[in-house]
């Protein structure tokens, strides 16, 4: 999904970071951490970078959005967390398309319900006693 590598590197360091993503879309941070200002992250596909993006946020915006623009799968490696921030932090629940719930297999998307369920619970005023 993502390599951190240091600031101020070539295209052809961009480039070899991304190898091991095999063409899927990858992110590649070159600065000190996802949470360096100075940082800049670039979308990389199919060895090509498509996107200089200004922050975090906006390279996983765009990261998201190119598999539903160029019609990837969400890999193995991501795909717990992709769904759960593509389905309950960006709310986006397609109604048609490969993106549709029915169409998972496995099961991926129970998990991320888990997660979803536990986090609303752990944040309940009624768990942390809070009245």
């Amino acid at each position: 999904m993502l390599q951190v590598i240091p600031s101020g590197a070539s295209d052809n360091n961009i480039l070899n970071a991304s190898k091991k993503s095999n063409g899927d879309p990858f992110i590649v941070i070159s600065g000190d951490s996802i949470f360096d200002e100075s940082a800049y992250p670039y979308l990389v596909i199919q060895n090509v970078v498509i996107v200089k993006c200004v922050d975090f946020l906006q390279s996983l915006a765009v990261y998201i959005a190119s598999f539903f623009i160029f019609g990837y799968w969400y890999t193995n490696e991501v795909k717990c967390i992709i769904e759960f921030i593509q389905r309950f932090l960006l709310n986006l629940n397609p109604e048609r398309g490969s993106k549709v719930i029915k169409r998972f297999s496995g099961n991926a998307y129970a998990k991320v319900v888990k997660l979803s369920n536990e986090l609303q619970t752990f944040t309940s005023p009624w768990a942390l006693g809070i009245q």
